[in-house]
């Protein structure tokens, strides 16, 4: 009765919260200015002639001067290059501490899950750039200028992984090798992933979301392979479009102007009026809080795992819409110094409200309020340990991120969602509390 309790009361406080926030005068407290002043910073295209007295703030707002110098910090070269890798970077190497501890630990399943489709896919998004090249589809580069691009990028993935690997000397989950970190198939696949976007990202956001798709695949199967750790995949995504910026960066000192075709002339800016509606790819580390015992009291050990699926939402109103998420993702657990076989797997579809407050006219705050089902599946053989068979259990998920708008219709995203769930798979006469931290891609409409 008191977990229920306990899970109605955070549900309450966050339906009740958020929209609060999201509708509070708080975040759009700024000074008055008159209505026709305001109207100077309505689209072109706008037919409204006289806005009310919240847009008029929420305009004031986002032509304010710290939104504005907001947006031309954000806007620079230096911004650009680091901000997409340095996060994924910092968030590998934190828990690679977590993982160093699971490398010591005995592992006698090592067969659990094989398959090479991470052996391919890493190179796909190269595949499908180089074809739309031989197609004609224009893109943002010369040949001469793109290869030389690619070129740098590789040499630089290639050195920065080779040298880590070397100096490292982590075990991989399967005991063949002291070179897991970092991962060199995900520093790849983001690799590649991310010279389709600089190339042909400017096409259609789903280009973008398509390569990011198959570059996360590619990492997960590294994982499920038992071939790296969670921290050695986060790591190698970030070395993977760090390297990738870098790349092309020096190819556009070198090649100045020539052989540049499509780029956009003017920075992408959020339309006042416009309603968030979006479909976006999540990626992050799923981390297991608290700690967890069997009935004789053995400590359970959960490394934090991966998580990813996707999100849409529509968006009635500009800053309240309804929509649904649908994650998957593993944890690797171990008791007494052994990791068990496989891992503790889940299936997560939820749904509820999602919300969105513009900050300026390229960042907005996002939050959201779910509630939904969590399917667990693990082996058979954790049985024989004493661990509970659990297949599921009821969860409220709420979640706020930090969103970017890159191009017109690309916005980028870190996230962290919290998921409190009813009766957890370990410890079943107690709630639950994972966290994912990761980021996500985001195609509006």
């Amino acid at each position: 009765m008191m977990r229920f309790l306990k899970f109605l009361a955070i549900l309450t406080f966050f339906i009740g919260f958020v929209p609060t926030v999201a509708f509070s005068d708080v975040l759009y407290g700024l000074p008055d200015c008159p209505a026709e002043e305001a109207a100077l910073a309505l689209p072109d295209d706008s037919v409204m002639s006289a806005p009310s007295p919240r847009d008029v703030r929420l305009i004031n707002r986002l032509n304010s001067p710290a939104a504005l110098k907001l947006d031309k910090i954000t806007s620079s070269k230096t911004f650009s290059i680091l901000a997409p890798a340095l996060p994924a970077i910092i968030l590998g190497t934190s828990l690679k501490f977590e993982d160093n501890k699971f490398s010591t630990y005995e592992n006698r399943y090592t067969t659990v899950f094989h398959s090479g489709f991470d052996d391919w896919l890493q190179y796909a998004p190269a595949a499908v750039m180089l074809g739309m090249k031989i197609g004609g589809v224009k893109g943002r580069s010369s040949w001469g200028r793109m290869l030389a691009s690619d070129a740098f990028s590789v040499a630089l993935v290639a050195g920065s992984v080779t040298l880590l690997k070397h100096t490292m000397d982590t075990r991989r989950p399967d005991g063949s090798a002291y070179n897991s970190f970092p991962s060199g198939h995900t520093a790849k696949a983001f690799m590649t992933a991310t010279m389709l976007n600089k190339e042909f990202g400017n096409l259609s956001p789903w280009v973008t979301m398509g390569s990011y798709t198959m570059a996360v695949a590619t990492g997960v199967g590294r994982q499920l392979n038992m071939r790296h750790w969670g921290s050695d995949i986060i790591t190698g995504a970030g070395i993977g479009i760090l390297a990738t910026e870098l790349g092309y960066l020096f190819a556009d000192l070198i090649f100045k102007d020539k052989g540049l075709k499509d780029v956009p002339e003017t920075l992408p800016e959020w339309d006042w009026g416009r309603k968030p509606s979006f479909f976006r790819l999540v990626a992050g580390a799923e981390l297991v809080l608290g700690g967890y015992y069997l009935s004789d009291g053995t400590y359970i050990n959960v490394k934090a795992g991966n998580g990813v699926g996707y999100e849409g939402a529509w968006f009635p109103h500009r800053n309240i819409g309804v929509g649904a998420s649908f994650r998957i993702g593993n944890n690797v657990v171990a008791l007494n110094d052994e990791i068990l076989e496989g891992w503790l797997g889940y299936m997560a579809p939820y749904a509820g409200v999602f919300y969105s407050v513009p900050l300026s006219k390229r960042w907005s705050w996002d939050a959201k309020t779910l509630a939904g089902y969590n399917f667990f599946w693990h082996k058979d053989s954790w049985n024989d340990y004493g661990m509970p068979r659990s297949y599921g259990s009821f969860g409220a998920m709420f979640g706020t991120s930090l969103s970017f708008l890159a191009t017109d219709d690309l916005r980028v995203s870190l996230l962290a969602d919290y998921n409190l769930i009813a009766k957890s798979p370990f410890q079943p006469g107690h709630c639950q509390h994972n966290l994912l931290v990761g980021g996500a891609a985001s195609v509006m409409f």
